[in-house]
């Protein structure tokens, strides 16, 4: 070896040890996986470089040992830096516990102690000396026995580093396995060479070539780290979220072939690792092939693929994602497989909630658009068959003692009467309708013809379903769908019918209901009607033989004149008076009775609002007087005139004030009349006339006011006994105001007196009058 051949190695160690101190620093910049433990073994082997370079540098053997003892700092602490670095590295952190990072360091120590005082024991170096070559010295050692122990120490850590780099590389995907191969030479190279050097195996070396290959295994572990990242994953990140994460995930390279596929992958294929891997897609995955074979989508795009079938299939989202290095070409993909089996059977039930609620919303309005029972029957057996997929089926409605009171078919039959009723009979005996109103049961029949419950009389199909209509405890009827095709009906089906035959119970009610309301309603009618034409009937029969009493009356008493005794004209003005009163009353039912039945009709005139009240009032002075009662009115001067029935108001105040007078003894009746102008603007209240008509009487409580318009009907029977009347002047008044287009309100408190409002409309036009006939005008 010449001395200008060791020259350039010390100037070379002395650019490996710059470069190395330049990856220690490039380390802790991009913090790469296991930045720390790699940046101190850069430095470590920095310092390893540079007092090498120092100890060729040297002319005398103590300063020769002096470098190399310092060089001891370095070549001791590499072997563990390295296997702490390849534990990071593959992130088996958990190991690097306070205890094995001691017993790591217990060896290193001991022979660094044992390096600084070799010269008492030789430990480390048996003799020294140094050998010329050419003008330079060069250390010439013979080594003790604790050097071995170190080197076979060190060389085990190395081992097991690069073996763990090695594991790596054999369990990481192909595209990933450079990381692992780089990274395994990176630990071997360098202890090959220290291998070769000790051994003196092959050309004869005076310098250790260690730190130099040491410096290309920085090299090699930076590239590693960095520059082929294809996926930006290192290989024990792809174990630990590859591996351990839930969707089936597959690497295929750019030949279509499988680079790797996880656990959950090979689960979904029943494929082992080393059965798929290298194999095509096809082989391995021939559906997912399939999927992807079809036309081009974009990358990332979502697509789905079910495998299996029954209840044990299972549906997947696919994600395939290209691939490519750093010039940008494809060099395979990666597809994900999630399993959404879940998510869709979810997606299925609120389908079939959807539509559920969708045909229970078609049943409600089939049932409630046709109003009659029979109707409704039709439309919800018409709805229901249509939901479920058919055009055949019935319903039987039954009674108590489970006989048929009324069936509908979509099919209509030909056949006679009577043969009907027997082929109904016997379904309701030995057929499915009867099995499923025994049972209270859904019933489907999937082969018809072999099922005897299926009754040939019914007619030909494959298969049928019958649904007990059920009201709590009792069985209101069944219906029955049939279908060309076997195994039509399903579960779904079943649920479904399930809660239509609720409807359709909730309909049978409703519609009993509306029929009963429907012939209550008719009944009533004709009971008013009859009512009505008696009441009118006999109000007219009594009305002539009164005018003929009244009119007698009067005669006798203008012919007897002053001749005729007190006592005779005392009674015969009681009987023109009774026959007055009577005549009134009969008066008032013609009138009430005409109401009702809607014949009145209204005579609408001018009424000057002063005048009306003044007879108004002058009329109810006597009835006042009788009961020591004061009379009073509250009346503006310029009320104007009212475009109303003279005759029908009059007779409204009349009523009210002969009740305020009747009512009331030793108080006061007071009648307030205003009149409230309305606003030309659409929408806005109308002029409005109103009397009040205020007593200090006996009053009223709530359930006497209740009642006060009802005719026939007084608030306290003793009042009609006390006071008279048949309990028809103020129904009669409400009728009356009603179809002027006005309203008449009471408030009253029991020993407080009464208030009576009656509101009408200065013309007609501000109102719709109730009755109001073309003939009034």
């Amino acid at each position: 070896m010449s001395a200008q051949f060791v020259s350039l190695f010390a100037v070379a160690l002395i650019g490996a040890a710059a470069l190395t101190a330049s990856l220690a620093a490039w380390a802790m910049y991009h913090r790469t996986r296991g930045y720390f433990s790699f940046a101190l073994l850069m430095l470590a082997l920095s310092w390893w470089s540079s007092a090498y370079a120092m100890e060729l540098a040297s002319r005398d053997l103590d300063r020769v040992m002096l470098w190399v003892r310092l060089e001891y700092l370095s070549i001791v602490s590499i072997p563990p830096l390295w296997l702490i670095y390849a534990w990071r590295y593959g992130g088996h952190d958990r190991w690097l516990r306070p205890r094995r990072l001691a017993a790591l360091a217990l060896t290193p120590l001991i022979t660094l102690a044992l390096a600084w005082s070799n010269d008492a024991h030789g430990l480390i170096w048996a003799t020294v000396a140094l050998k010329p070559v050419g003008d330079m010295l060069l250390l010439d050692t013979a080594h003790g026995w604790w050097f071995w122990v170190h080197t076979l120490y060190s060389y085990t850590l190395i081992l097991i580093g690069s073996t763990l780099f090695v594991r790596a590389a054999w369990h990481a995907a192909p595209l990933y396995r450079s990381q692992g191969a780089a990274l395994m030479g990176a630990g071997l190279i360098p202890l090959a060479g220290n291998l070769l050097y000790l051994a003196q195996i092959g050309l004869p070396l005076d310098v250790d070539l260690t730190p130099l290959l040491f410096t290309a295994s920085g090299i090699l572990c930076s590239w590693a780290s960095h520059s082929s990242r294809l996926l930006t994953i290192v290989p024990v990140a792809r174990n630990r979220l590859i591996e351990e994460m839930g969707d089936g995930v597959l690497v295929l390279d750019d030949a279509g072939r499988v680079a790797d596929i996880n656990p959950v992958g090979q689960q979904i294929f029943a494929a082992a690792f080393g059965a798929a891997v290298a194999q095509p897609l096809a082989a391995v995955a021939p559906q997912l092939a399939a999927l992807l074979a079809a036309p081009e989508r974009a990358d990332d795009a979502l697509q789905e693929l079910t495998l299996g079938a029954g209840a044990g299939a299972r549906t997947y989202d696919v994600r395939r994602k290209a691939l490519r290095n750093r010039r940008g070409q494809q060099t395979g993909c990666l597809i994900v497989l999630r399993d959404i089996t879940e998510r869709k059977r979810g997606e299925a039930e609120l389908r079939a909630q959807k539509d559920l609620f969708a045909g229970l919303a078609a049943v409600a309005q089939a049932a409630a658009a046709r109003p009659t029972l029979r109707e409704t029957l039709r439309g919800v057996l018409e709805t229901s068959a249509a939901l479920v997929g058919t055009s055949r089926g019935s319903i039987f409605l039954l009674a108590e003692d489970l006989s048929v009171f009324e069936s509908i078919r979509l099919q209509s039959s030909a056949a006679p009467y009577e043969v009907e009723r027997a082929v109904i009979t016997r379904v309701l005996v030995d057929g499915l309708a009867g099995w499923a109103v025994r049972q209270r049961e859904v019933a489907i029949i999937d082969d018809t013809t072999r099922d005897p419950r299926w009754l040939q009389l019914e007619g030909a199909a494959g298969a049928a379903m019958a649904v007990p209509i059920l009201d709590r405890a009792q069985v209101l009827g069944v219906i029955t769908l049939a279908h060309q095709d076997r195994g039509f009906f399903t579960a779904e089906h079943a649920g479904l019918m399930r809660a239509v035959a609720g409807q359709i119970a909730l309909a049978v009610r409703n519609a009993q209901m509306y029929e009963t309301q429907r012939e209550l309603a008719e009944l009533a009618d004709a009971a008013s009607r009859t009512k009505s034409a008696f009441l009118a009937t006999m109000s007219h029969e009594l009305r002539t033989p009164l005018n003929a009493i009244i009119g007698y009356s009067q005669l006798l008493i203008e012919e007897l004149g002053a001749a005729a005794h007190e006592q005779a004209l005392r009674d015969l003005d009681q009987i023109t008076a009774s026959g007055q009163h009577l005549l009134t009353l009969v008066n008032d039912v013609i009138e009430l009775s005409q109401i009702e039945a809607g014949q009145a009709r209204l005579s609408l005139g001018p009424v000057e609002l002063g005048t009306l009240v003044a007879n108004v009032i002058a009329g109810a002075r006597p009835l006042a007087a009788q009961n020591d009662n004061t009379l009073s009115v509250e009346c503006a001067d310029d009320l104007g005139v009212v475009i109303t029935d003279l005759a029908n108001l009059r007779q409204i105040l009349q009523q009210l004030l002969a009740n305020a007078c009747k009512f009331t003894a030793d108080g006061s009746v007071c009648l307030r009349v205003t009149r409230e102008d309305g606003s030309l603007t659409p929408g806005a209240p109308a002029a409005m006339i109103r009397f009040v008509i205020a007593d200090s009487g006996i009053g009223m409580t709530d359930e006497q006011i209740s009642q006060i318009f009802t005719e026939f009907t007084q608030g306290d029977m003793r009042s009609t006994r006390q006071h008279g009347g048949m309990g028809i002047g103020l129904a009669l008044c409400q009728r009356l105001s009603s179809l002027m287009g006005g309203t008449i309100s009471v408030s009253s408190a029991p020993g407080q007196g009464s208030v009576f409002t009656l509101s009408l409309p200065v013309a007609p036009g501000d109102a719709t009058p109730m009755g109001y006939g073309p003939d009034a005008q």
